[in-house]
């Protein structure tokens, strides 16, 4: 019985310290201490660390949207969407593979579409948006 339970909080502690992306996660949230000011400001102060050039900047409703960068070694694009929070900063993104398909004299031009873990250029977008979430400190949670 004791090493059912000994297997079993191991277990447990391992899960606790390492914790794995759902798919189809779309937010990140990061919580810490910080005002929505001071979460504003710690945003902006790390996407220009991280070579983002910001495109937009609301102070009332405290979000903030970065420029469009490109995917290394692919046409697709990106950006991210921040709302600083007291106590958390959600980030979400959109992405877009940049193609154009014409089918029978009709061109379709791809959009932006939600950042979303589930694979493909969709998954390797989210991956920048999980390294840039896990530059600012605090407790990670997922939204899927």
């Amino acid at each position: 019985m004791s090493k059912s339970i000994f297997v079993f909080l191991l277990f447990l502690a391992c899960n606790s310290f390492s914790q794995e992306v759902p798919n189809h996660t779309w937010k990140i949230i990061v919580k810490d201490s910080l005002t929505a000011d001071q979460n504003l400001v710690l945003v902006s102060q790390t996407l220009l660390a991280n070579d983002f050039a910001i495109e937009n900047t609301d102070p009332g409703s405290h979000k903030i949207k970065s420029a469009i960068k490109q995917l290394e070694n692919s046409s697709s694009t990106y950006f991210f969407e921040f709302t600083a929070l007291a106590g958390a900063i959600e980030v979400t993104g959109e992405w877009n593979t940049n193609t154009t398909i014409y089918f029978q004299g009709v061109k379709s031009k791809s959009t932006f579409k939600p950042i979303e873990n589930r694979g493909g250029r969709s998954g390797e977008v989210f991956i920048k948006m999980n390294d840039f979430a896990l530059k600012m400190s605090g407790s990670y949670f997922y939204v899927f």
